[in-house]
């Protein structure tokens, strides 16, 4: 599920999913999973995306959906526990996870009683916005993890990597159409400049 395009010129695109990568560091930051029940509520791009970041920081993934087909698909993908639709404000955890986009277009919608949210530690939902979820998981005193943490500055951060890698690599194709003895003095030069980026 690719959300982010990169132009690398000479009519060029390459597409990244940085879902992953905003999935695995908003959860770092806020909670610590290794070894602890992970519920997952989802099974599309983005639950795919936020499922592989929960099992490779070593969380226990438990995987529902309401089409429950999906979610057994998905389950066994991950070597997960399935978990019936039916079943999930019964479950307790570390932390929750809504992955679907209930909440998105009704921020009355919610995926999780209080009664469930109760059960767990932390709450995170993928959606952008001040969902009801989140405002119940606030009024119970639990972590949460934002739509727009996982979101923004994740990949934002990625995206910038991505443009300056892009840069660097024009650079080096418009030196090598050089005359050899510029293109000489210039390599070292865009070299130092290419390892200074990569450090920051």
């Amino acid at each position: 599920a690719v959300n982010t395009i990169l132009n690398l010129g000479n009519s060029k695109l390459k597409g990244y999913n940085t879902d992953y990568d905003g999935a695995l560091k908003s959860i770092k930051t806020v909670v610590d999973i290794n070894g602890k029940d992970v519920l997952m509520i989802g099974a599309g791009g983005a639950a795919r995306a936020v499922g592989l970041a929960i099992k490779n920081i070593g969380g226990n993934l438990m995987i529902s959906n309401r089409t429950e087909e999906k979610a057994k698909s998905l389950a066994k993908e991950f070597d997960s526990t399935f978990i019936p639709y039916s079943d999930i404000n019964d479950i307790s955890g570390s932390l929750f996870i809504n992955a679907t986009s209930t909440g998105m277009h009704n921020l009355e919608d919610c995926v999780l009683d209080e009664r469930g949210i109760s059960r767990f530690n932390t709450i995170m939902d993928v959606v952008i916005g001040e969902t009801k979820l989140l405002r119940d998981s606030r009024k119970l005193g639990k972590k949460i993890i934002p739509g727009k943490t996982n979101d923004y500055l994740p990949s934002s951060r990625t995206i910038q990597n991505l443009h300056k890698q892009s840069i660097i690599t024009r650079i080096y194709r418009q030196i090598s159409k050089l005359d050899h003895f510029v293109a000489s003095t210039l390599y070292p030069i865009v070299q130092s400049l290419r390892l200074s980026i990569e450090s920051r």
